[in-house]
């Protein structure tokens, strides 16, 4: 029955693709909204095609460390809300990989831009009901999400690895690293993000790695810059 002619598509380019994020930032997107904080992701499908998506992260949150990650204003604990643009992709990532398994496969959390990078999924869409801002009117919309988990590019379905492979560091904290020092302008830009993440600052064998530039001994090497 899935691909019956009577089943009709939401028009979406990502209603039913497999994709690959290969962008992530946490900023804004004043096309959509003047002011609000989104998830704005870089999407490769498997022709190759780029498509940009942004997602609404709710009220009561910035962007940290140049996009890299999402912290409170307040500057207390908070949850993502599920009924946000991206807390619903998120729960559709929970619920594609497994409530018991996404937090080792995943990393640091979904507020950590290095979680997703490289992630592979299948997308679908979902109707919901929205309003825009200052009105009380509901609408139905179709919105992306994710309903299968295809594994991360250049690895299985896991993030696991021996400490060999990952420099001595927890593997989640590696392929955040990773994947800021594959984003970064120059080795500069990636220590003034790197060195203030926790689990980084402070931490003097850690520090070393970022801050190295050594075949074998530095994250940098490993990006392949």
């Amino acid at each position: 029955m899935s691909n019956s002619e009577w089943n009709l598509s939401s028009g979406l380019p990502l209603a039913d693709a497999d994709v690959t994020i290969t962008g992530f930032e946490f900023g804004y997107n004043n096309d959509i909204a003047a002011g609000a904080v989104f998830a704005n992701i870089q999407f490769t499908d498997s022709d190759g095609d780029v498509h940009q998506q942004s997602f609404s992260v709710g009220d009561g949150w910035e962007p940290a460390n140049k996009g890299t990650e999402l912290v409170a204003e307040n500057g207390k604990p908070k949850k993502l809300s599920k009924n946000s643009n991206f807390g619903r992709l998120v729960q559709s990532a929970i619920e594609a990989v497994g409530a018991d398994k996404v937090e080792h496969v995943l990393g640091m959390g979904p507020r950590v831009a290095g979680s997703w990078l490289g992630t592979r999924w299948h997308t679908t869409t979902v109707e919901v009901e929205v309003s825009a801002p200052g009105s009380t009117d509901r609408r139905k919309r179709d919105r992306i999400v994710f309903d299968q988990f295809l594994g991360r590019e250049g690895g299985s379905t896991t993030t696991s690895a021996k400490a060999s492979d990952t420099l001595g560091l927890p593997s989640d904290l590696y392929t955040t690293l990773l994947s800021i020092a594959k984003e970064a302008k120059d080795h500069d830009d990636f220590m003034d993000t790197a060195l203030e993440m926790d689990g980084v600052q402070g931490v003097k064998d850690v520090e070393k790695l970022v801050m190295s530039t050594k075949a074998g001994a530095s994250i940098w090497h490993a990006a392949g810059r």
